[in-house]
């Protein structure tokens, strides 16, 4: 099966025609069910040139870009695109990204835990959620009697493994344990959590 779709859209840029459409995507990896962000953009072109010599200063790439997601249904191997555009009288045809949309149920879901083995009682002490999927980002942690959050954040970082590049997304909480004892983290300890995620827990041993 082949998700093939096209886009036609009408931009009115006065440059040359050498410019190519990219079609892009961070993890080409996912599961059933689960909302992939494409983008798409005409390398070299600035749509904000005209800015240059503005007092402001922007902080994103000033680029043309259009954003979509998909959602997949089934598994398998899927083909997104070509997607083509129309630019200064010329047709550009991006590229096709290959996605492997995987079933809930493989080791690519696990949530991993990096946390110390023990802590001293109301000392801050930081606990991270690792894994690829971007629903890690939802998560949050229970309130809780046993426990304290302090604050939390978000880190997302690409890796490469076999030439392909994989998303890295890291949850962490600053927490203060209020009671003492040892403490088995795993799905109990979250809200938010997609059903078909997976946390391979761990013990903290509060003293």
């Amino acid at each position: 099966m082949r998700i093939v779709a096209v886009l036609i859209l009408i931009v009115t840029f006065n440059k040359g025609n050498s410019q190519n459409l990219e079609l892009w995507v961070s993890d080409p990896n996912v599961i059933v069910g689960e909302k992939i962000s494409f983008s798409l953009s005409i390398s070299e072109v600035d749509t904000l040139e005209f800015l240059k010599n503005s007092k402001f200063k922007f902080d994103t790439e000033n680029k043309f870009r259009y954003s979509f997601e998909i959602i997949p249904e089934y598994t398998g191997k899927y083909d997104v695109g070509p997607f083509s555009i129309m630019y200064g009288g010329k047709e550009l045809t991006s590229n096709i990204i290959e996605m492997n949309v995987l079933d809930p149920d493989i080791k690519a879901i696990i949530i991993y835990l990096e946390l110390p083995e023990k802590v001293k009682q109301d000392e801050e002490t930081t606990i991270t959620f690792v894994g690829a999927l971007s629903s890690l980002s939802e998560i949050n942690l229970k309130e809780s009697e046993n426990f304290h959050v302090v604050s939390s954040g978000l880190n997302t970082s690409f890796t490469f493994k076999d030439g392909k590049s994989i998303k890295v997304i890291k949850k962490s909480f600053i927490v203060k344990f209020i009671q003492k004892g040892d403490f088995i983290i795993d799905e109990t300890w979250l809200e938010s959590l997609r059903e078909y995620s997976k946390i391979e827990s761990k013990t903290i041993k509060v003293f």
